[in-house]
């Protein structure tokens, strides 16, 4: 059975007001953790159901805000593997940093 972990939700590049308080304002762009578990195409569908993607953090801030919107808990990230090399957002640019969890 494939691992389930929270949704991690972005709205990338959203304006400074967020879609409700359920959401958290940072780094250019507005983060939600969703309350139920499922496997990654599982949080993609619920992701694009709040109007979002799976969050893909560049930066050490967004990756601080979106571990504590996660409760500090795993979630699913938007990033995969080129086929090029290196790690890239789903959202389609380069992943500058990759935030694993111990032993990924």
């Amino acid at each position: 059975m494939p691992p389930e972990f929270l949704a991690l939700a972005a709205l990338v590049g959203a304006s400074a007001a967020c879609p409700d308080a359920s959401w958290t304002a940072a780094a250019g762009a507005c983060f939600r953790a969703t309350e139920d578990v499922a496997p990654h195409w599982g949080c993609v569908g619920a992701c694009a159901a709040l109007g979002g993607g799976l969050a893909c953090p560049a930066s050490d801030e967004a990756n601080a805000i979106a571990t504590e919107v996660a409760g500090g808990g795993d979630a699913w990230l938007g990033a995969y593997k080129a086929t090029t090399g290196g790690w890239r957002c789903a959202t389609g640019g380069a992943l500058p940093a990759a935030f694993w969890a111990t032993g990924e």
